[in-house]
């Protein structure tokens, strides 16, 4: 009965706890403004730019243009997308033809085109049983 009890309380604990991804940034190009995480649970989110999770982290630890930051997800199937928000107004800014002038990039993927990936071009399986690290390498067109 104590063991059944004692697996009981274990299974429920480990539900609580989710697991988290070190997200490794590289190619930021100054300490100005915030990193911003949009995390989407699937592609209908990602079209709509709805973000199931975000996350923002100040850029004073960069260290040579690069930094490694923790977030917490439960297992499950997710797209992250990066956004150097330079000017910390929370959203990508573009010039007159309309491309981006902030750095951007999804997780385990770099763009080399103009066009957006698709959510399965950089969707990332987290596990119950590890902590992953995902790569973001930032794209600056200007």
């Amino acid at each position: 009965m104590r063991l059944l009890i004692s697996l009981i309380i274990t299974l429920n604990l480990s539900t609580l706890f989710s697991q988290s991804i070190n997200v490794q940034v590289t190619n930021i190009r100054n300490n100005k403004g915030s990193l911003v995480f949009g995390i989407f649970k699937n592609e209908e989110n990602y079209k709509k730019e709805t973000h199931d999770i975000e996350k923002s982290v100040k850029k004073e630890d960069i260290k040579d243009g690069t930094i490694t930051v923790t977030i917490p997800l439960k297992a499950g199937t997710y797209g992250v997308t990066l956004l150097d928000d330079e000017n910390d107004d929370g959203k990508m800014k573009y010039n007159l033809v309309g491309l981006p002038t902030e750095g951007f990039g999804f997780s385990n993927y770099y763009t080399r085109g103009f066009s957006r990936p698709k959510f399965d071009q950089f969707k990332i399986e987290v596990k119950e049983t590890d902590n992953d690290t995902v790569f973001i390498k930032l794209r600056y067109i200007f």
